[in-house]
């Protein structure tokens, strides 16, 4: 009876063990494939709206025409959207600059607060950048982090979202793909 409460004993701290080192593993994973997401990129170009921009490898990549310029998104292998980085193109209104106004007059919404917002320059271009929890129909919660920017006379709004929970790991790829953005020459 001893050495089967023994055996029993040795299973359970193995199986503990065992979940431990595979917790580790996943870990190791996503730290990766974050670290590779910050280390390539696939550079994207929109002459029409003269700008560039670099999109994290593997992610993909899809250009939209309308107001939503383009489109990036992690897919997993499952094939769900994991992240996304909106691209899209606007009328500035009076707006010749994002630091004109207050981040919190930049952001309009009834449905949901505002949760952090700052400025910073991208590449030489004045930027205001908001983060926001979101609903949306097909991806349910996320959190977003949009970076504003006015180029050639248009409004310019990388908008990037992840689940709640992972948002801090790709919050380093976010920074790192607005950081990319490129005003294009003018001829």
């Amino acid at each position: 009876m001893c050495n089967r409460i023994e055996s029993l004993g040795s299973i359970f701290y193995l199986r503990r063990w065992t979940a431990f080192l595979l917790g580790c593993a996943c870990l190791v994973c996503l730290k990766t494939q974050a670290q590779t997401d910050l280390k390539a990129a696939t550079p994207y170009v929109q002459r029409r709206h003269g700008f560039s921009i670099q999109f994290p490898l593997g992610w993909r990549v899809k250009d939209k025409g309308t107001k939503t310029v383009v489109k990036a998104t992690k897919v997993l292998p499952n094939g769900k959207y994991d992240a996304s980085i909106l691209i899209h193109a606007d009328s500035p209104g009076r707006l010749t600059n994002t630091w004109e106004v207050s981040p919190e007059k930049l952001y309009r919404s009834e449905q949901t607060t505002l949760l952090d917002s700052g400025r910073m320059e991208l590449n030489g271009l004045k930027a205001t950048w908001l983060k926001c929890p979101m609903e949306l129909p097909i991806f349910g919660k996320r959190t977003a982090i949009a970076y504003l920017i006015i180029v050639n006379n248009r409004l310019i709004k990388i908008t990037c979202f992840a689940p709640p929970e992972k948002f801090e790991r790709y919050s380093p790829v976010f920074e790192r793909t607005a950081k990319s953005f490129r005003k294009l020459a003018t001829r």
